[in-house]
């Protein structure tokens, strides 16, 4: 066994003799030729392993991308399906509003012209109309009668 010294500390090595004669044979200083060699090997493994962490940090980062795309893709979803609902209630609203404002001026109408049908068809056409845009089983018949029966009580 042969002690080679690396410069800071020895390291033992065990060497076949015809390895150790043939390489001396050609030149080599042993020495010299190892820790060439085991600065290589600790060069290609460092940039490996920086190469390596790169890859993990930036597969890191995706998948916390990810996550916050997935998220946000439920946060809208979420949103989406709530702006729906308002939407749905604004416009029932929106109607509700309107058809109030179109059923009082028919009110006064028929009350203007006492309860007469075809008077009132014909000078309440315009907003017979837009009660009808808005509930098209809307029933004038139905509506002057029941409106003389709630003005009776």
């Amino acid at each position: 066994m042969k002690r080679y010294y690396t410069g800071k500390s020895s390291t033992n090595l065990y060497l076949l003799d015809e390895a150790k004669r043939s390489l001396q044979e050609k030149g080599y200083n042993l020495s010299q030729l190892i820790n060439d060699y085991l600065i290589q090997v600790d060069l290609e493994e460092t940039d490996e392993m920086v190469l390596k962490r790169r890859i993990d940090s930036i597969d890191e980062e995706i998948a916390n991308v990810q996550s916050s795309i997935d998220v946000r893709k439920c946060l809208i979803d979420e949103l989406i399906i709530k702006k729906d609902e308002l939407q749905k209630e604004f416009d029932i609203n929106q109607k509700t509003a309107f058809m109030n404002k179109y059923i009082r001026r028919l009110n006064d109408v028929i009350m203007t012209w006492r309860y007469d049908e075809e008077v009132i068809q014909e000078k309440g056409k315009d907003i017979i109309d837009n009660i009808l845009s808005i509930d098209n089983n809307f029933n004038l018949t139905s509506h002057i009668a029941l409106f003389k029966k709630m003005m009776r009580r």
